[in-house]
Parts: structure tokens; C-alpha cells; sequence
């Protein structure tokens, strides 16, 4: 009766302040609050039960976790643990899995695995708990790997893994402020106004760009869309919808809008639009990507499709093709602006 009662007090305190939180509005009445409650476990089962929300974030296949995402995270401990049947005592590495850790942990991975969307930091609560499973009494060659591996994942997460999103951001303000002569006016003036959208990265810190509300007028606008891992087709609608249709005119009193893109070189979707890709879509409609810049320390490694494109053809894409570009949109055939 106690666990209950305590239980439920601090279940409808938590669901108040949930409430109080994301909706402000309600602030002034907690009853208000109850009447309209924010079960915040409820609203993330929702949004995750619906693949169309899960397939903005990107989809993976049902076994990423166990055959993708553990292995990534625990290296040899992976390894071992997978063998436990069959590892004996002169391995010199003592494996237990027959305990509420292990159990807990397979499990969660278990129930995480139902959903299309599957990111290996869902899984970093079931690290310890296995790694607790594994004692290495007297094994050198599992040390030895332990060390090698971890120094080599954070070279690989550390440095490489989505390593252009910041310094992207960083250098979007300067981009902005020296676009290409289409972008300025009569008097050499850059355009005011840029809408930068970035697809297949991690969400851009739009902190770094400072209060946009407080800049002064000598400063660009910037707008920030991310994207996320939404399908390519579904990228270029978001992107037509932006681009304007009527070409630039120094005739005009009001500055043009740019449009960026912020998206990594292995993105082999975007080839077709690349004017200087042998792959190039032609079509005087279609829309145009003018390289502006490029940082080489970036691997897209959510990006991974061996079961579609095969081991060796995703490693050339993904790794040969590593980079994130920075990409100004505009049109192949625009409308002139009447006088």
C-alpha cells in the first residue's frame, strides 16, 4: 500500500511538472494542468509507435541492435559475451549471464529492437550492465583488444563520426555573408536573408549562431531547418518549396533569400543535382547545388547500408567519399522578374 501510494504521488508530480513545462499557457492553474496532462512515457510510445515520425530520424532494420549497435559499444566484450557457451576457464575470462544485469539488459535491447528506429546511444544504459557480466581474470589478448579498441572508436567517434557539425555551423555566418555574385545586389551587398537546411547529420547547435533577434542589420538572418534523415525525394520538395522560382535582379529594392544545404558528401542522392557530377540531372527545371564549402574530418556512419549496397560498395561511399559540404541551392531555369 505504501509503494502504491508513493508511487502514484510522485507519478502525478512528475505529469504536473511535464505539463507546467510544455505548456506554459497552463502555468497559472494546476488544475488546468491535470485536466490537459502531458504523460511524457505515453507521448514518446506514441510518436514511436508511428514509422512515418520514425522514418524523419531515419529506419534500420529489426537486428541493428544486437548485430550492429552491441558490437559497436562493446568491441571484444561483445565478442566474449557472445561465446560465453563456449568459453572455459584456461581463456583466462569469466563470463556470467545468469543474473538480473544480463537479464535486464537483453531484454531492454530486446524491446528497443521492436522499433525501426534504432541508434546505438539507445543502448548505452545496457553497457554496464553487461560489462558487469564479464570479468577478465588473467587474459592479455582481451586486454591488449579492450585497449586497442577503445583507442581506436575514439579516434573514429571522437574526431570522425559527425565531425563537421560544428565547425559547419561555425562557418555558416561567413558563407552567408560572401555569397556568389547572383546573391548581391547593384551595389555588391550580400543578401540579408539565408535559409540553411541540413539532412543526414546530427541537429545543428543553432546556439552557435548567437541571438539572430539581436544582430544588427550589417549582420545575415539565418534560418535553421534541420532535416534530419527524411527521404531524398521529401528533401527536394522541402527544398523547391524555399528556392525562389523568379532569378535575382539588381532592380530590386529588397535583398533575395539564399538557400543552403548542409548535408555529407556520401549523400549519393544529391549527385543529380551536382552541375559538375557526371550524374547530373540536366533538366533545365531541376534544382542546382553550387559547392561553397567543405570540412574532410566528417563520416556520416549512420549512414551505413550493407544489406542494400554491400559491405565494400558502402565502406567506398561512406568512408571514400567522407566530408560534409556546405552547398548554395538555386535553379537551373529561373523565371525573370518582370519589370
Amino acid at each position: 500500500m505504501t509503494l502504491i501510494a508513493f508511487g502514484g504521488f510522485f507519478t502525478l508530480l512528475a505529469i504536473i511538472t511535464d505539463t507546467l513545462f510544455y505548456r506554459p499557457s497552463l502555468s497559472s492553474s494546476v488544475l488546468d494542468a491535470l485536466r490537459h496532462p502531458v504523460i511524457t512515457p505515453l507521448n514518446n510510445f506514441r510518436y514511436n509507435a508511428d514509422t512515418n515520425n520514425l522514418a524523419t530520424h531515419g529506419l534500420h532494420p529489426h537486428h541493428q541492435h544486437f548485430l550492429a549497435n552491441l558490437p559497436q559499444l562493446l568491441g571484444p566484450a561483445f565478442v566474449a559475451l557472445a561465446l560465453a557457451p563456449f568459453i572455459r576457464s584456461r581463456t583466462g575470462i569469466a563470463v556470467d549471464l545468469r543474473n538480473k544485469r544480463a537479464v535486464a539488459a537483453l531484454t531492454g535491447t530486446m524491446i528497443l529492437s521492436i522499433f525501426p528506429h534504432q541508434e546505438a546511444r539507445f543502448l548505452i544504459p545496457c553497457v554496464p550492465l553487461l560489462l558487469s557480466c564479464l570479468r577478465p581474470l588473467r587474459s592479455r589478448v582481451f586486454l591488449v583488444a579492450w585497449i586497442v579498441f577503445n583507442v581506436t572508436m575514439g579516434f573514429l567517434m571522437g574526431i570522425h563520426h559527425q565531425g563537421g557539425v560544428i565547425p559547419a555551423q561555425l562557418a555558416i555566418p561567413s558563407i552567408v555573408s560572401s555569397p556568389p555574385s547572383p546573391l548581391t545586389d547593384s551595389s555588391g551587398t550580400a543578401t540579408q536573408n539565408a535559409t540553411v537546411f541540413w539532412w543526414k547529420t546530427y541537429p545543428p547547435p543553432r546556439w552557435l549562431l548567437g541571438n539572430q533577434d539581436n544582430q544588427s542589420l550589417q549582420q545575415p538572418s539565418i534560418t535553421t531547418i534541420d532535416l534530419m534523415g527524411i527521404p531524398g525525394p521529401d528533401l527536394v520538395r522541402e527544398l523547391d518549396k524555399s528556392v525562389p522560382r523568379n532569378c535575382p535582379s539588381s532592380s530590386s529594392s529588397s535583398s533575395p533569400t539564399a538557400v543552403y544545404l548542409v548535408a555529407p558528401n556520401s549523400a549519393t542522392y544529391l549527385d543529380q543535382f551536382n552541375p559538375s557530377s557526371p550524374t547530373s540531372d540536366k533538366s533545365p527545371s531541376s534544382l542546382s547545388l553550387l559547392h561553397q564549402w567543405s570540412y574532410p574530418k566528417h563520416l556520416n556512419l549512420d549512414d551505413l547500408d550493407f544489406a542494400e549496397d554491400g559491405i565494400l560498395p558502402t565502406l567506398r561511399r561512406v568512408v571514400g567519399r567522407r566530408g560534409l559540404n556546405v552547398w548554395l541551392v538555386t535553379r537551373s531555369s529561373c523565371v525573370p522578374q518582370s519589370k
